[in-house]
């Protein structure tokens, strides 16, 4: 073969690794594509594994206190009611169980006999929802967050449950409040704990 049929014979070799390279422009494009839906959609079960997580988390929680108010109510009913022996088992109580924001016993009229709160001691609290719906259906009753009347309006879930007497008769309300700043706290550590289990490659 000529010296001159050389660059002929090799013409093509521009066109070959042109299309290579188009070739692997296209692969790779299609690769990222793929990856890029695969880590969203891993994130979406991360962040849905997160969530449920959670919730189940938060619901323990309250089912929790659900029980605790159910108890002290049977534990005062059945106790020496002197405000300031009732007053220092809550006390205990709240320091137990710092989920406790305020923790109170009212008398049959709806005033505060007890509080881990003093100031709160002889008002009158007969208007408040955990009060009517206690005096109205003899039942445990939880309100959704609300500003606390008794911790500077701190916003509070509020769970009260009735004082039952010795004839069955209602005889006054148990109630608690649990400050959304203790349920933020559960939220950020569970994010904590289930973003140390995915690693750094999602984000919860």
């Amino acid at each position: 073969m000529s010296q001159t049929d050389q660059p002929r014979a090799y013409a093509w070799l521009p066109a070959l690794i042109g299309g290579m390279t188009v070739v692997a422009l296209l692969v790779g494009a299609m690769t990222l594509r793929y990856l890029e839906a695969k880590l969203v959609a891993t994130k979406g079960e991360g962040l849905a594994l997160a969530a449920v997580s959670t919730v189940e988390t938060l619901d323990r929680l309250m089912a929790e206190r659900y029980g605790d108010v159910q108890m002290m109510a049977q534990v005062v009913a059945f106790r020496n009611r002197e405000p300031g022996t009732v007053t220092r088992y809550f006390e205990q109580l709240r320091t137990a169980y710092p989920v406790y924001l305020w923790i109170g016993m009212a008398d049959r009229q709806g005033r505060i006999l007890a509080s881990t709160q003093p100031s709160s001691v002889g008002l009158d609290r007969s208007a408040q929802p955990w009060f009517q719906a206690v005096l109205a259906h003899h039942a445990l009753f939880m309100a959704d967050a609300a500003p606390s009347l008794e911790k500077d309006g701190t916003r509070a879930v509020t769970i009260s449950a009735p004082i039952t007497g010795k004839a069955g008769l209602f005889d006054g309300v148990v109630v608690a409040q649990v400050g959304l700043p203790v349920l933020e706290q559960v939220i950020a550590q569970e994010a904590l704990m289930l973003q140390n289990q995915v690693g750094e490659f999602q984000t919860i």
